[in-house]
């Protein structure tokens, strides 16, 4: 069964800032186990489904197409992105284009900052 559970932070003392050695206490949640639950979909929401799969699918059927390269690409890039956030470090989309494209290209680095050049590391 699902329960929130109170917990203790305790500080090791080896963190940046004052304020990340303190302890104190917070909660978690613990959700119901997904596993030996059966997963039923509304007859309008499995076709929704069904149709985005095929439309994932046709990308590699046009000419010139890269399939889900080009979408893979962008999710991967979405997904370092968000994942830096997490980490403190803030930058946006247009940033790690540039970064990108400057390292690709072999071009001074002029628009993108170090966050950016970061981010586009981890990408490759």
């Amino acid at each position: 069964m699902a329960e929130w559970r109170d917990a203790l932070w305790e500080s090791r003392g080896g963190a940046p800032s004052r304020a990340d050695r303190r302890s104190g206490r917070y909660r978690t949640y613990a959700p119901d186990p997904l596993t030996g639950r059966s997963l039923r979909l509304e007859p309008d929401v499995s076709e929704l489904a069904r149709l985005a799969e095929d439309e994932v699918r046709r990308l590699g059927e046009r000419p010139g197409s890269r399939g889900v390269e080009a979408l893979s690409r962008f999710l991967l890039r979405s997904e370092a992105i968000a994942s830096s956030r997490i980490e403190g470090l803030r930058v946006s989309p247009q940033q790690v284009g540039l970064a990108e494209q400057a390292e690709e290209e072999g071009l001074p680095r002029q628009g993108a900052g170090e966050t950016a050049r970061l981010v586009a590391a981890n990408i490759a």
